[in-house]
């Protein structure tokens, strides 16, 4: 077994928890397996730690205590020397996050698809780091390309010998080298397949440098994969921008039926009614939603009050009594005639 082996054993231990990001019944079940996942999570990157000789032998042996050495610490050690990337920290982070949310009520369908991804991306950055000794080749990757020796794939050319010993050698130096060059052909497209971004990932980077139509390409094949809560919401977003209105509205109102406690799918949906079809009233409805599925949330108070200032509804003022302080503060600039909406 190699390092990388040894340090993803938790994440296989934590099986049964990671198949119910796909087959979860109820808001509790989700949020317990986003719990055991977390603290899967936890035990991987402390084992990553714990099994690197770049570390000091202190910190090594620090790396299971978790009062010796808080979670915060080893993520911080970790991405000192580059073990793990920014990307995976801040989404390790962001699990913790989540974990604290659902335990009080508030998790959403999308974060079974962030549990997914980061578990990938872990899976990946630890088997492409060098593990500081000649790594040992995955059996499957063995064991294929056993199969393909076996069945001739890699035929051996033609050559003339002077003596029947010679060409007994010969074939057999000729097997070693191609069996050698398989495999690491084989393991190196596995480590790629490994390394490479999911269609999730890829959609995201290419929204946020505004290739919207790449971006869309992207998420259409990520929900031909299986369902994605955070694929959809980017549809929505996409179209929305680019003025397809009709488009949007199916997809986010599919979406939410399919995720209902989704805040971020109501939000958006929110959006689009008060923005894009000119409809505060009936925003203002879906900023409700928003705010009871997460009420910490700043953005939902100020789209919730700011429809309703646009509607003309008086309860405006009395939402924004009750909005968190950070809403108050963007909220009471603006004054109770404004008709600014998100």
């Amino acid at each position: 077994m190699t390092d990388s082996d040894r340090a993803l054993a938790p994440l296989d231990e934590a099986r049964p928890a990671i198949d119910r990001l796909d087959t979860y019944t109820s808001p509790q079940e989700l949020t317990e397996a986003l719990e055991a996942i977390g603290q899967a999570v936890e035990r991987s990157l402390r084992q990553l730690l714990r099994l690197d000789p770049a570390f000091s032998d202190d910190i090594r042996l620090k790396a299971q205590d978790t009062a010796e050495l808080p979670f915060d610490r080893v993520i911080n050690l970790l991405r000192q020397r580059d073990r793990i990337s920014l990307q995976l920290g801040n989404e390790v982070h962001e699990l913790r996050r989540t974990v604290e949310r659902g335990r009080s009520g508030l998790v959403r369908a999308a974060d079974a698809d962030h549990a997914s991804a980061l578990l990938e991306r872990l899976r990946a950055e630890v088997r492409a780091r060098p593990d500081g000794s000649e790594r040992v080749v995955d059996e499957q990757v063995r064991s294929v390309t056993h199969a393909a020796v076996e069945r001739g794939e890699f035929a051996e050319p033609a050559h003339a010998v002077a003596a029947r010993r010679v060409s007994n050698r010969l074939g057999f130096a000729l097997a070693v080298a191609l069996g050698v060059v398989a495999v690491g052909l084989l393991a190196w497209y596995i480590g790629a397949r490994l390394r490479s971004p999911t269609e999730l990932a890829r959609g995201v980077q290419a929204y946020e440098q505004d290739r919207l139509e790449v971006a869309e390409q992207h998420f259409r094949a990520a929900l031909r994969e299986r369902e994605n809560a955070s694929a959809e919401l980017y549809l929505g977003r996409i179209m929305r921008r680019q003025g397809r209105q009709a488009e949007a509205a199916e997809v986010l109102n599919a979406a939410r039926q399919r995720y209902p406690d989704d805040a971020d799918i109501v939000r958006e949906l929110g959006h689009l009614l008060a923005v894009d079809l000119n409809r505060p009233a009936a925003a203002a409805q879906a900023y409700r939603r928003a705010v009871e599925l997460e009420p910490a949330e700043t953005a939902n108070w100020v789209a919730l009050v700011r429809a309703l200032r646009a509607a003309g509804d008086t309860a405006a003022e009395a939402w924004l009594a009750r909005a968190p302080a950070a809403a108050q503060a963007v909220l009471r600039t603006e004054g109770t005639t404004s008709r600014e909406v998100p």
